[in-house]
């Protein structure tokens, strides 16, 4: 099948699921890659699909980016609380220490500490330092609907 032939069928697909709020379990048709079989593949109804939210926080706990109606504070010393008030626990938060702290911190162990269905806690480790350390971060949420 050529690229193109492949582009024509997701364009057609895409447009018969255009004007539906639930698209329901569907499959690609089989199809040869490399002239190798590949089977039909489903995936599942895609309002299954995770939401994902993403944020900056500053060192002092106030945010440069976050979700509208969301808020975060620094609790502790290298503690947060980001409260998003999503009602759910079936989330799962990525954390990385940010670049731009100049001091960099020997943060090696940025982790969630805390989740519930109002809000999650982050705590920024420095194992060099034995202790937790005020610094920036930023994190990205993802959500099964």
């Amino acid at each position: 099948m050529s690229p193109a032939q492949v582009q024509a069928m997701i364009n057609t697909s895409l447009a018969s699921f255009s004007n539906k709020a639930q698209f329901g379990v569907s499959s690609v048709q089989h199809h040869t890659h490399n002239n190798t079989d590949s089977p039909k593949i489903s995936y599942k109804n895609l309002t299954n699909t995770p939401m994902i939210f993403a944020g900056v926080i500053n060192s002092d706990g106030t945010n440069s980016v976050i979700p509208n109606q969301w808020t975060s504070a620094e609790i502790s010393t290298g503690v947060y609380k980001i409260t998003h008030n999503l009602g759910t626990t079936s989330y799962a938060a990525v954390i990385c220490n940010s670049t731009s702290d100049p001091a960099d911190n020997g943060i090696d162990r940025p982790s969630v500490i805390l989740q519930t269905a109002q809000y999650f806690e982050v705590e920024m480790y420095a194992s060099g330092a034995g202790h937790n350390v005020a610094a920036p971060f930023n994190f990205v949420l993802f959500v099964q609907t």
